[in-house]
């Protein structure tokens, strides 16, 4: 194995897993397997691994706690699990020490690009970290000084509030960074979680509706293949400004309101939350956001089927859909699954608990060729 590949530690008692993931990251990184969880850390250590990848189900502990254990600085932390198991974890578990979730069975693109996103936020959360404390030992030592010169008390009063100042901008910018998507700028997926949870208080509180979106990229495999993941960057990019549109857009189809707020879940995956907004707000919202992607001048977008960038989404509805997070996330995921099975660039509306079928929303072109 080369030198120059970074070794990162692998978790899991699953053989068939461990293949997958050694299949995905071989040729970029030096994988070290293991399926026992304290040997895991002692790896890490003497390894001096940059990511510890684990099973969330081990023999002797669960990987979340695993990953909690995992007290090595810059150490990216990426946990592998069912939908059920990630499901029940964000419902009762905190997950603020977990830098990505990859689903099970484990994809090659989604685990690279997960791996890489996991690497880059615990540098981040590294260089934070370091330039909070160089600014508290700064404003430490501002102190000190005034208490050793009595007669300077105003100027060194006037440079702490400076320094204090600094360190109240650089917390604000921190705290902007950790919750945003570095790629899209839209909010990430530690912050959609928590947005998700607070705008379901308020709408449970104020017997409100509440819409989700899920939005998924058509063929954007097709895509990177034959554009490059670079221009595959790009394309996220674009979408995440028409997601992020609303009344202030000068440039883009207005496509929302302030209030609604756009989130990367992962990949080419988004979700859009819509405080109180009924079923029929929710499939509209849905609809302008098909419409406009569908229409708008993405780049390489020649190497898609019909020469255009699509979306596929799901739509799910509380509390007619489902009443928590995770179900509400689960509701909207199988519709948007049905939206792709049903020939993609569509709209489709989770079934209901009593068994109504979902809605599909047509195409303008489709609403048009009606009419005629």
């Amino acid at each position: 194995m080369p030198d120059t590949l970074l070794p990162i530690v692998l978790v899991s008692p699953d053989q068939e897993n461990q293949m997958r993931v050694q299949r995905a990251l071989d040729s970029i990184y030096q994988v070290l397997t293991t399926s026992d969880g304290p040997h895991a850390l002692n790896m890490v250590h003497c390894a001096g691994a940059k990511a510890i990848i684990t099973d969330q189900r081990l023999p002797t502990l669960g990987g979340v706690e695993l990953l909690r254990r995992c007290e090595k600085p810059d150490t990216a932390r990426l946990l592998v699990a069912t939908s059920q198991d990630i499901g029940h974890l964000q419902d009762t578990t905190s997950l603020s020490h977990v830098h990505r979730i990859v689903s099970k069975p484990v994809q090659s693109p989604e685990l690279q690009t997960a791996m890489a996103g996991a690497i880059r936020e615990a540098a981040l959360e590294r260089r934070n970290s370091n330039l909070a404390r160089q600014l508290r030992d700064t404003n430490s030592l501002l102190n000190t000084a005034l208490y050793r010169v009595r007669f300077h008390e105003q100027e060194l009063q006037q440079a702490i509030d400076a320094r204090t100042r600094d360190l109240q901008t650089v917390n604000s910018r921190l705290q902007t960074l950790t919750a945003m998507d570095s790629l899209t700028g839209l909010a990430n997926h530690r912050s959609l979680h928590q947005h998700l949870s607070t705008e379901l208080s308020r709408a449970a509180r104020n017997k409100h509706h509440l819409g989700l979106l899920f939005i998924d990229v058509d063929y954007f495999k097709h895509f990177n293949d034959k554009a490059g993941h670079q221009a595959g960057n790009i394309l996220l990019q674009q979408l995440g400004q028409i997601l992020n549109t609303t009344d202030r857009g000068q440039n883009l189809s207005l496509t929302g309101r302030r209030t609604d707020i756009a989130c990367r879940y992962g990949g080419e995956e988004f979700i859009v939350i819509l405080p109180n907004t009924g079923e029929l707000g929710s499939l509209s919202r849905a609809e302008r956001i098909r419409q406009t992607v569908a229409e708008y001048a993405f780049s390489n977008r020649q190497v898609q089927p019909d020469n255009r960038v699509t979306v596929s989404i799901g739509v799910s509805v509380y509390p007619d859909d489902a009443r928590t997070k995770s179900h509400l996330l689960q509701s909207a995921d199988a519709a948007l699954y049905r939206a792709k099975q049903l020939g993609r660039n569509q709209v489709q509306l989770a079934r209901r608990d009593d068994g109504t079928p979902a809605r599909h929303v047509p195409s303008r072109a489709t609403r048009l060729s009606s009419c005629a």
